[in-house]
């Protein structure tokens, strides 16, 4: 017994050694665990690709040099605004907006990119890299080129006693054309012509719109659109691809902490209007499918009553030692539910978009984080959902379901 126990044993190093009786094979090699980082956010859902949810960047032109955000970059630069498209990835938006600008001097009808002191308006030098990267990460592009006051950013009220609204419009037309011609070389999906230009939208201005969107037309083959900032049709509408609208109409001027109660306000709002009716009107009337976008503050007195105060601080006390307004952190996500349950519950069938903004790769300048100015408003208050965490989880928890999902019934 003890002979074949030996025998055995021999029988059983011969074998090891052999490597099993067979011809010596080396060992495979051990490949190192890649361990992935735990994602904060769910896994977005996979949607059709005829519908797109975007995040708005507000990229317009390049800061200046000597302003870098908390990693040393320059706050409008490629390294710096990567982060944030990553981000937006995350969260489970499968497209960006980069809010660019067509600005115009009011006193001239002319394209003037240099009104400002020390301030150049072209659009940011890394546009059509961050454009690429983007793209290499499966997300759409968009381009916002929105006809603004070239002195202060916003709303273009032009002079036409000092000049023709046809030669301010050929301006328009060849600044867009240019920035269209390389949109198509980078096979960008969308093009909004302008945004909010309220005073320029009613049908007598129409024919100047029409003279843009055939020129664009021209040079570029993806999707037009123009977006309203007030519940209020356009014939501009007739001839793009979408009819979009800024929906950040008030709701209740008090605050509401009930989901159901707030959505239920989309239906009779503060000047008792039915919001639902009228957008699913627009889309009967013009035939076009809609993208809806929003941009809920932290600073709210109701459900999208902004107080005065705030934009006041903001843009007149910039640098000035003012009070941190009153924060709403539990309205904000409030309005974010509630957009996303109306958009999914009621108009799901009459939208191919959502949009959310904002993220201001310029806001992340390290000094604008410092309380106590007017640009701290905006910074900490206002809607870049740059650095706000909550917002993001708010806006993954519908983005990691599928197109039309709602949770109140």
């Amino acid at each position: 017994m003890k002979k074949l126990s030996t025998s055995l044993l021999l029988l059983l190093v011969l074998l090891t050694g052999c490597g099993g009786g067979g011809s010596s094979q080396p060992e495979p090699e051990s490949k190192p665990i890649i361990i992935k980082p735990i994602s904060q956010f769910e896994t977005p859902a996979s949607i059709s690709v005829d519908k797109f949810r975007l995040a708005k960047i507000d990229y317009r032109y390049d800061t200046p040099k000597n302003e870098f955000d908390v990693n040393g970059y320059h706050t409008t630069s490629f390294e710096s605004v990567k982060p944030v498209v990553d981000k937006i990835k995350q969260i489970g938006f499968t497209g960006v907006i980069l809010l660019l600008q067509t600005p115009i001097n009011k006193n001239t009808g002319r394209i003037s990119l240099y009104d400002v002191a020390n301030s150049d308006k072209t659009i940011p030098k890394d546009t059509w890299k961050l454009v690429e990267y983007a793209k290499s990460q499966g997300l759409q592009v968009w381009l916002s080129l929105q006809i603004v006051d070239s002195v202060n950013d916003i709303l273009l009220i032009p002079d036409f006693n000092k000049y023709t609204e046809q030669s301010m419009f050929n301006n328009i037309i060849e600044y867009q054309r240019n920035i269209a011609i390389t949109a198509e070389k980078y096979k960008v999906q969308g093009i909004f012509i302008s945004e909010g230009n309220y005073n320029l939208e009613s049908y007598e201005h129409l024919f100047y719109w029409q003279q843009l969107i055939s020129e664009i037309r021209k040079v570029y083959s993806g999707k037009l659109s123009y977006a309203t900032y007030l519940l209020m049709p356009t014939s501009i509408w007739n001839h793009v691809d979408y009819a979009s609208i800024n929906l950040n109409e008030v709701l209740s001027k008090t605050p509401v902490y009930d989901l159901k109660t707030i959505i239920n306000l989309y239906f009779n709002d503060s000047i008792n209007r039915n919001q639902i009716q009228l957008i699913k009107n627009f889309h009967m009337v013009y035939g076009k499918k809609l993208i809806l976008m929003t941009t809920p503050t932290v600073t709210d007195m109701g459900v999208g009553h902004i107080p005065s105060t705030f934009w006041e601080n903001v843009i007149n006390n910039v640098w000035t030692n003012v009070f941190t307004p009153q924060t709403d952190k539990q309205m904000q996500l409030l309005k974010i539910r509630a957009f996303m349950e109306v958009v999914n519950k009621h108009l799901a069938d009459v939208t191919d978009g959502v949009g959310f903004g904002e993220f201001d790769p310029w806001l992340q300048h390290v000094n604008f984080s410092k309380q106590g100015t007017g640009i701290y408003h905006y910074y900490c208050c206002g809607f870049d959902l740059t650095n706000n965490t909550d917002a993001q989880k708010s806006i993954n928890s519908y983005f990691s379901k599928q197109w039309g999902y709602y949770s109140i019934q």
